[in-house]
C-alpha cells in the first residue's frame, strides 16, 4: 500500500511540475517577423507567437505587454497587448 502511494505521489509532482506558468513582461518590439510568427523585444529576446495571436499591426517601436509561457524550449506568446503608458 505504501508503494502505492508514493507511486501517486510521484505521478502528481511530475504532473505539477509539466503544467506551464504564465508569465508577462512589457517591451518594445524590436523586430516582427510575421512569416516565422516570432517578435524580438527590447530585451533581446525572440518570442514564438500562438497561432491564437494576430500579428498583423504588429511594428517595431509599439510598446506592448505579451503574456508567455516557456513550451519545449521556445517562448510562447499566448496574449499581446499595447502597453498602459
Amino acid at each position: 500500500m505504501n508503494g502505492f502511494r508514493i507511486a501517486v505521489a510521484a505521478i502528481a509532482l511530475m504532473a505539477a511540475g509539466a503544467i506551464a506558468q504564465a508569465a508577462e513582461t512589457t517591451g518594445t518590439i524590436e523586430d516582427v517577423d510575421p512569416n516565422g510568427r516570432t517578435i524580438m523585444l527590447d530585451d533581446g529576446v525572440t518570442y514564438q507567437l500562438d497561432d491564437t495571436v494576430d500579428a498583423e499591426g504588429l511594428k517595431a517601436g509599439d510598446k506592448v505587454t505579451v503574456t508567455y509561457e516557456q513550451s519545449d524550449g521556445k517562448i510562447v506568446v499566448s496574449a499581446i497587448a499595447p502597453a498602459a503608458e
